[in-house]
C-alpha cells in the first residue's frame, strides 16, 4: 500500500465488536477487528463460514449494529448513523454500497430491471431524463443489454443477476463497495467473468473493495492485501503476495493448502488439512481459539491468547509461533485477471 493510503485511508475500522445476546454471556460474532482500506485498494477478508466476516461487512454499512469500536470513512465517524440528518445519511449511503452473495434473493421479484436501478437514483434526487441515461450507461458497463430493462429478475441467469447487483451498487458513484461472497453462488466460468468485471470497474472508477470470501483462490486475483478471520478475530493480515507465498499462521497455511490445483502431485509439499469444525461462538475455546484444530499446538496456546502483532513492516499475525520461519514452498503468485 502506498504512503498516501497509509496516511489517509478511505475506511478505517478499529477494534470493531459485534456481540449478540445477553451482556452477561454474549455471542462474539466480531470481537476486536481492525483494518483499513486505501483509495483504489482491495482488501480480501477471508475465512470459513461463521467466522464473522459477513457480520463485519454488515456493520460497516449499518445493517447490523456494532457494540464496540469505531468505523471511520474519509476520517468521519460512521459507527452509528442515527445521529445524522436524512440528507447526511443519504450522502453517506451513496458512498458505501454492497453486493450480496445471492443475486436472486437480493433483488425484488416485483420490480423490473429498470425499476431496480431507477429507485436509488430517484431517492437521491436525480432528474428523470438523467436517470434514464444513467441506467443505460450502467447496464452497458456491466455487460447487460439496455433493451432488456423491462425484464424481471427471474428472466435473467445467475451471472446476469449478479451483474444487476453490481450495476445497482455503482448507480450512485460510490467510493467503497463491499462484495459479500459476490461470486460464491456462481459457476466457475461465470466467477471469472464477474471477477474480471470488478477489476475493470475498479480501474475505471477508482473504486475500493472490501472483498469478503471463503475462497482464497478467488481473493488471490483481486486483493492488494488479505486479512484472515477465525472465530470473530483477524489472525493474519499482510500484502496478498506475502500471505500466499509466506503464510505464517497455521490456519492460513491450511487454507492455502486446501486450494484445488490441476495436478495435486505437482503441489510440492504434503497437503495440510484442518481437522474438525470451527468451535461455536457460544463457547469459544480458551487461549488461542484455533488451538483445538492446530497441528503445531503448544501448551501455551491452550491458556494464553496471542495478540495480533507485526512480524515485519506490513505483516501481522496472531500466533505464538509467529517468530519462526514460515513455509515458503507455495511460491509467489501474480495478481491479475483470471483466464
Amino acid at each position: 500500500m502506498s504512503a498516501e493510503n497509509r496516511e489517509a485511508p478511505l475506511l478505517e475500522v478499529s477494534d470493531l465488536k459485534v456481540h449478540f445476546g445477553e451482556a452477561s454471556a454474549p455471542v462474539k460474532a466480531v470481537d476486536g477487528v481492525s483494518f483499513s482500506i486505501g483509495r483504489g485498494e482491495t482488501l480480501g477478508l477471508v475465512g470459513e463460514s461463521g467466522c464473522g466476516k459477513t457480520t463485519t461487512g454488515m456493520a460497516i454499512v449499518n445493517l447490523v449494529k456494532s457494540t464496540g469500536g469505531s468505523i471511520l470513512f474519509e476520517g468521519r465517524e460512521i459507527t452509528s448513523i442515527d445521529h445524522l440528518s436524512r440528507a447526511e445519511q443519504l450522502q453517506l449511503r451513496s458512498q458505501i454500497q454492497i453486493v450480496f452473495q445471492d443475486p436472486f434473493s437480493s433483488l425484488n421479484p416485483r420490480m423490473s430491471l429498470f425499476q431496480t436501478l431507477d429507485q436509488p437514483l430517484k431517492i437521491h434526487g436525480m432528474a428523470p431524463q438523467d436517470r434514464r441515461e444513467r441506467i443505460d450507461m450502467l447496464l452497458d458497463r456491466v455487460g447487460l443489454n439496455p433493451a432488456h430493462a423491462s425484464r424481471y429478475a427471474h428472466e435473467f441467469s445467475g451471472g446476469q443477476r449478479q451483474r444487476i447487483g453490481i450495476a445497482r451498487a455503482l448507480a450512485l458513484n460510490p467510493k467503497l463497495i463491499i462484495c459479500d461472497e459476490a461470486v460464491s453462488a456462481l459457476d466457475v466460468s461465470i466467477q471469472a467473468q464477474i471477477i474480471n468485471l470488478l477489476i475493470d470497474l475498479q480501474e475505471e472508477f477508482g473504486l475500493s473493495y472490501l472483498f469478503i470470501s471463503h475462497d482464497l483462490a478467488v481473493v488471490e486475483h483481486l486483493a492488494d492485501r488479505v486479512a484472515v478471520m477465525y472465530l470473530g478475530k483477524i489472525i493474519e493480515a499482510a500484502r496478498y503476495d506475502e500471505v500466499f507465498s509466506a503464510p505464517k499462521h497455521p490456519y492460513t497455511r491450511a487454507l492455502l493448502s486446501s486450494i484445488p490445483v490441476p495436478d495435486p502431485k505437482g503441489r510440492g509439499e504434503e497437503r495440510q488439512t484442518i481437522k474438525g469444525e470451527m468451535p461455536s461462538p457460544f463457547a469459544p475455546p480458551s487461549g488461542c481459539h484455533f488451538h483445538p484444530r492446530c497441528p503445531v499446538v503448544m501448551a501455551k496456546c491452550k491458556v494464553e491468547r496471542p495478540s495480533l502483532e507485526f512480524v515485519d513492516e506490513e505483516h501481522q499475525v496472531s500466533c505464538h509461533l509467529s517468530t519462526k520461519q514460515a513455509d515458503t514452498s507455495l511460491g509467489t503468485p501474480k495478481k491479475g485477471e483470471l483466464a
